[in-house]
């Protein structure tokens, strides 16, 4: 692995990352919406179709739940490795990969020059390179 194929590595764990959470609020919404509906239809309301809307709130939830399993998978990848990193690295490749900020920000949010900033990635880069 050389640095441009870590720093993609990085980016898949950052957008996983990202999209487990869009996905786990979508999953929570829709299924909010399955319940209303399941109500309405257990108590009698005549407002047509609502056990059709009932199976496609569930269909919405199984796609919901086979597309983050597809982001935890990939994210598990790195988990372990992010996970052994020092508390300072972790938080640079929150902020950078997660969160998507420039170095400005990230130097100034952990209290480093930008430069070393970006030597601190440096460094993650050659540990992800020779970890397993």
């Amino acid at each position: 692995m050389n640095n441009r194929e870590a720093r993609a590595a990085l980016r898949e764990w950052g957008a996983a990352t990202t999209q487990m959470v869009r996905k786990r609020q979508r999953l929570e919404q829709v299924a909010q919406l399955a319940d209303t509906a399941m109500l309405l239809e257990k108590y009698g309301s005549n407002s047509g179709g609502s056990n059709e809307q009932v199976q496609l709130f569930r269909e919405e939830i199984n796609r919901l739940g086979q597309e983050m399993e597809y982001y935890l998978r990939q994210k598990r990848r790195l988990d372990e490795f992010i996970n052994s990193l020092p508390s300072l690295y972790q938080q640079l490749l929150g902020l950078r990969y997660i969160e998507g900020r420039k170095w400005t920000y990230i130097a100034r949010k952990l209290n480093y020059a930008e430069a070393s900033a970006r030597r601190f990635e440096t460094e993650v880069l050659r540990l992800l390179q020779t970890w397993k």
